[in-house]
């Protein structure tokens, strides 16, 4: 699905959708480690506050004053849906 992120304004409040890598430094089984696909699926809720080349990044706090906190980029490629929020 290609994300249009052009219509995704700065502010605006949306669910991520995105995928991540991970790694581990202890001693395991060979046979349980092939199991894994080695991608782990994540969902961050947030404000937007860039949309570069090559990134989004979201703030989970905003105050009224326009601070922010809690900030997350995460890679365009990584990327796979992002939604508008609607608060009631």
């Amino acid at each position: 699905m290609k994300i249009d992120w052009g219509r995704i304004p700065k502010k605006q409040l949306v669910e991520v959708d995105w995928v991540d890598s991970w790694s581990s430094a202890r001693w395991e089984n060979k046979d349980t480690v092939a199991d894994d696909d080695g991608v782990l699926h994540c969902r961050s809720v947030g404000y937007v506050l860039r949309r570069g080349q090559k990134s989004v990044v979201l703030a989970a706090s905003m105050s009224e004053s326009g601070n922010v906190g809690d900030r997350i980029c995460i890679p365009r490629p990584c990327v796979k849906t992002i939604r508008k929020v609607t608060i009631a």
